[in-house]
């Protein structure tokens, strides 16, 4: 059967900064491309769990959005093995203690980060085999985001991770809470759109950076070493 496209929105709580990619969608909705069956517009947080195929972007990177159904989401002990029903998880079972905001080059363990997301934050995901000029346009894209008003207060710019993962099915992942985005290539203006529609959108608002890792500070942290001093929750 032939495909047409259809739109795909998701309810924005920030405003966005105005760019090329930006000046011409509504103020409180973003409309994404999505390759579906015909039919009406509907947001994105209406769909059925699990549902792939929203194109979201860049034709050429294949980026799909998919919401995935809620699960059950204990604390587990740092350092035990987890595993995650989705790739990459959104939700779920994870570590008690959270990573500290910010951009890294080595590995965090997805079970510091999926408790990241419980607390409002967007991860950004790229396989450690990608091209560097990508990697450091990744970042470069990261630091140049507008900060979010109410975690600035608690010294937090915005709760955001970068980090590479080498379990990824596709070179590049951004995650929220029960949200997962894949692509082949990188596409800032689609991660613009997610970071900005699905920051906050969690069980937890927490602005508060985390507690691992200790030894290593992240190259571009979203919070100052203070704030490690948040109690665990």
């Amino acid at each position: 059967m032939r495909k047409c496209p259809d739109a795909v929105s998701i309810p924005q709580r920030e405003p966005l900064r105005d760019t090329p990619h930006t000046r011409r969608l509504p103020v409180y909705w973003l409309t994404v491309v999505a390759l579906a069956h015909c039919g009406p517009p509907r947001p994105l947080t209406d769909a059925g769990p699990d549902v792939p195929e929203f194109v979201l972007g860049d034709a050429a990177c294949n980026g799909a959005v998919v919401r995935r159904s809620e699960q059950p989401s204990p604390h587990q002990t740092p350092g035990s093995e987890i595993a995650f029903r989705d790739n990459p998880p959104t939700n779920g079972p994870h570590y008690s203690d959270w990573a500290r905001w910010g951009i890294y080059r080595e590995v965090i363990p997805r079970g510091y980060w999926v408790h990241n997301l419980e607390h409002g934050a967007v991860v950004l995901l790229y396989r450690p085999d990608v091209q560097n000029s990508d990697r450091d346009a990744l970042e470069a894209f990261v630091r140049a985001l507008p900060p979010e008003p109410a975690c600035l207060a608690q010294g937090v710019r915005r709760r955001i991770l970068v980090t590479p993962d080498p379990f990824l099915p596709t070179p590049f992942a951004a995650v929220a809470w029960n949200h997962s985005y894949t692509a082949l290539c990188l596409d800032t203006a689609a991660l613009e759109r997610i970071v900005l529609g699905l920051t906050g959108r969690a069980p937890e608002e927490v602005c508060a950076t985390g507690f691992y890792p200790i030894e290593t500070q992240p190259l571009d942290g979203g919070a100052s070493p203070t704030d490690a001093s948040a109690p665990r929750d």
